[in-house]
């Protein structure tokens, strides 16, 4: 036994002035061997006088004279009849004794309760078995599943390291929890599948699950029509195929890493005709944070067998270096959403495909939502229907989008900001939209002086369309004016002047800042032999005087100065679309201006008219 302080009477107790206390051996009316050090060599009086105090009211109070010790199980005798709990030391050592029915209290508690009923409540796989070798381990594992499942779920509780075991079945709310990503490591080789969810609301936690040598047929996790199977913070890595789902729904993930497989995740709407044991649609997936990178065949295929796979949100979830034939394939998938993930390095990162059979009625694929996040190199494929796919705040970097000649519906991009993104085959399915460019003005004019209310600056080389409608009201009178205009404005590209030229330039090429990085595309050059000037547009950073700049074909310079932007001009004459004014409002006029880089759109008033404005502008542009 441990040595423990005698916890009665320790501060002052009102009301114990000078009692006599007797320190009693637990369940008995025997005197309890008491000590003054907790080395116990020097007895204490047992019986204890209990010192006095008085405070400034009056009231009167008493404690031990000094700190007490002991070793044995005891109750104190504070005044006659006055018995308190059973205080009992800590074990320290059970050499060869059995504790299991010895009474403990969790600290703060009153509570007492059997060690052998406080073990019980965590069911920790080494109190099943031996792990030593993967035979041992997966009966040991199927041991302690087993206790959780019969008392109706639970979470059994695995050890650091690494756990080899051939395969397992996880029943309905029973989790298996490790003690984090690479902490706890379960190992299994074998072909087939290693865990396969056998109910509902099974799970994993905090561990990883290593297949090794992507064994032929081997299948990380397998699931049939099982729903709300959780994991958090788990990795998947190592298999042909590391998560498998013939059906399931209402899935919930967090932090979850899938990687190093063939096909890393498979996630079917299939009935599994034939099978006693059937499947079912997959929708609910709700999947926030994680990995799924270097796949060397489809890392994230999401497919119509023969049952719908709808409804899924992904969130911040990285595709990432997988070289196989798609990061994300959408087989005749619905209502799925990608929110602020990111994809790099992929060779494809997203494919979207129907179903070649028109029996089905979930055949097609359909609203497909990206939402932000950013796409860096690879391609983008869509064809066939892929019916409401919107793209909406995604960042193209250097990508490319490929409308298939299959193509029947539109791909919608939202605001979304194109850094070198190209589109190709047939890029009249491609539609781009911009809220900023939807703007609504309101405002008021007082005198026959121009006002500004709306400014665009334009891009080197860029052109704009602007489709301006206004509606105009007196409130000084009863005059009233509509107009609906549109014109265009162009950006003249911009200049960069160079010498020291050993190459020439390519038009269409893209030169690079060697020092700065900023980029351009070459759209003019006028070479003067060693020296000239560049006509850029699609400039990208800001060049730096003297720095080496190429077009990534053989042309080589050095920068002479810096960037000189191109001024805004006009596109055309002006077309009114409709205009209709009252006599009183014929001098009211809405119009396109430029000024250096912005395009403005200009309204003016009459001397002495209190006017009200409604402009909206809507753009057209690459």
């Amino acid at each position: 036994m441990a040595v423990m302080s005698i916890r009665d009477h320790e501060h002052w107790l009102e009301g114990y002035q000078g009692a006599v206390v007797r320190i009693l051996k637990a369940g008995t009316t025997t005197l309890a061997d008491v000590y003054l050090d907790e080395a116990l060599t020097t007895p204490a009086d047992n019986p204890q006088t209990l010192m006095k105090r008085t405070d400034g009211l009056n009231r009167q109070f008493g404690k031990w004279a000094q700190p007490l010790y002991t070793d044995q199980a005891v109750q104190v005798e504070s005044l006659p009849n006055e018995l308190s709990g059973i205080q009992r030391p800590a074990l320290v050592a059970l050499t060869d004794e059995d504790a299991s029915d010895a009474t403990v209290a969790a600290t703060g508690t009153t509570g007492d309760r059997t060690l052998a009923d406080r073990a019980a409540e965590v069911i920790n796989l080494l109190d099943y078995g031996s792990i030593d070798t993967a035979v041992a381990a997966t009966a040991t594992m199927a041991a302690a599943i087993g206790e959780a499942a019969s008392r109706g779920g639970g979470v059994v509780q695995l050890p650091e390291g690494s756990i080899t075991l051939n395969t397992i079945a996880l029943p309905g709310k029973v989790t298996v929890r490790g003690h984090g990503i690479g902490v706890t490591t379960i190992v299994s080789e074998v072909g087939g599948n290693v865990i396969t969810l056998g109910g509902d609301q099974a799970g994993l936690a905090d561990l990883t699950l290593d297949g090794i040598d992507l064994a032929t047929g081997s299948v990380g996790i397998f699931g049939k029509a099982r729903n709300r199977f959780m994991m958090m913070n788990v990795e998947v890595k190592r298999f042909e195929i590391g998560v498998y789902a013939q059906g399931g729904q209402d899935w919930l993930w967090r932090n979850v890493t899938v990687d190093n497989c063939v096909n890393n995740l498979r996630l079917y709407g299939d009935i599994d005709q034939g099978d006693p044991v059937p499947g079912d649609e997959f929708s609910g997936l709700d999947w926030l944070q994680g990995y799924v990178r270097y796949s060397t065949g489809i890392a994230l295929d999401m497919g119509v067998v023969d049952r719908p796979v709808r409804h899924n949100t992904i969130a911040q979830v990285d595709f990432i270096d997988n070289i196989g034939t798609q990061a994300v394939r959408l087989h005749a998938a619905s209502n799925t959403v990608f929110r602020q993930c990111y994809w790099d390095g992929n060779i494809v990162n997203i494919e979207t495909e129907d179903d070649p059979d028109e029996t089905l009625e979930y055949r097609i694929v359909s609203d497909i939502i990206i939402d932000g996040g950013q796409m860096y190199q690879g391609k983008s494929v869509f064809t066939e229907t892929s019916q409401n796919v919107i793209l909406r705040n995604v960042e193209l970097d250097d990508c490319t989008i490929e409308l298939d000649p299959s193509l029947v519906n539109q791909i919608l991009l939202i605001d979304c900001s194109e850094y070198l993104m190209t589109a190709t085959l047939d890029t009249t399915k491609l539609s781009r939209w911009r809220t900023i460019e939807q703007g609504l003005v309101q405002g008021f004019t007082t005198s026959a002086t121009p006002a500004i209310v709306y400014k665009r600056k334009l891009a080197p080389n860029e052109v704009v369309h602007f489709d301006i409608r206004a509606t105009a009201e007196q409130i000084n009178g009863g005059d009233f004016a509509a107009f609906h205009v549109s014109h265009a404005a162009r950006c003249a590209p911009a200049t960069l002047a160079y010498d020291d030229q050993t190459a020439n330039f390519a038009v269409g090429e893209t030169i690079t800042g060697e020092t700065s990085g900023a980029t351009a595309v070459i759209t003019a050059d006028s070479d003067s032999g060693t020296s000239g000037t560049l006509s850029l547009a699609s400039v990208v950073g800001e060049f730096e005087d003297n720095e080496l700049i190429t077009d990534g074909a053989t042309g080589s310079a050095r920068v002479n100065g810096t960037l000189s932007l191109g001024v805004v001009s006009l596109a055309g004459s002006a077309s009114d679309v409709f205009s209709h004014a009252t006599a009183g409002a014929s001098a009211w006029a809405v119009a396109l201006v430029v000024s250096a880089q912005e395009a403005q759109v200009q309204l003016t008033g009459a001397a002495s008219d209190t006017i009200n404005w409604s402009v909206r502008v809507q753009e057209t542009a690459l």
